[in-house]
């Protein structure tokens, strides 16, 4: 301390310039995973929408129009429905235009609620356990996180798993199942069936 006190342009220049010893190895590690993100977004962004793949340009609405709730609730069904199928990924911060065949990439940081990296995900994930969680779906079946694209834009990777056939998903009471590319809700007489089914 008393060298960089007598010295300080040396003393914050030894601060600046210090490195761990593993520095280079923990660098390789960092750049490895921002590139396997990277083709994470490139692979789903390539893909259509299925059964077990969907995209959403927001999920709390656009910041040119505000957020919407119908936004919002779409994506719930999806997640719902994925619970309750086969599992699934829903992609936040890319435009399905299906009429070409093409999904742009929009990033996240276009969603009305997007402040900053960790606050956003704060706010998803709350959202997510407020109307969906039965007392462990978001920490056992549901992962959030954000993956950076090659144009820059982040999209936002909710990887959900099957819930097993003892438990089942409702959002506002009602039973979204995933089917192909869509993801209906179960009429009443259906949501029966489908619970003495899955016993």
């Amino acid at each position: 301390l008393k060298e960089v006190l007598d010295n300080p342009a040396s003393g914050l220049k030894q601060i600046y310039d210090w490195r761990p010893k593993n520095y280079k190895i923990r660098l390789d590690e960092f750049r490895k995973l921002e590139n396997l993100k990277m083709n994470l977004c490139e692979k789903f962004s390539s893909q259509q929408e299925s059964n077990r793949l969907e995209f959403k340009e927001t999920f709390f609405g656009n910041k040119e129009r505000g957020e919407n709730d119908t936004i919002k609730d779409n994506c719930l069904k999806t997640i719902c429905g994925f619970l309750n199928r086969s599992g699934g990924n829903l992609i936040i911060g890319v435009r399905d235009e299906e009429k070409y065949g093409i999904h742009n990439i929009t990033g996240v940081e276009f969603d009305v609620n997007y402040i900053s990296d960790n606050d956003y995900l704060d706010r998803l994930q709350n959202s997510i356990r407020f109307a969906l969680d039965d007392g462990g779906i978001i920490n056992q079946h549901i992962k959030v996180e954000l993956s950076k694209c090659k144009n820059g834009k982040q999209i936002c990777v909710i990887e959900v798993q099957q819930l097993p056939n003892s438990h089942h998903s409702e959002l506002y009471g009602d039973i979204y199942v995933r089917q192909n590319a869509t993801t209906p809700k179960l009429s009443k007489k259906k949501h029966v069936e489908w619970l003495k089914n899955r016993k």
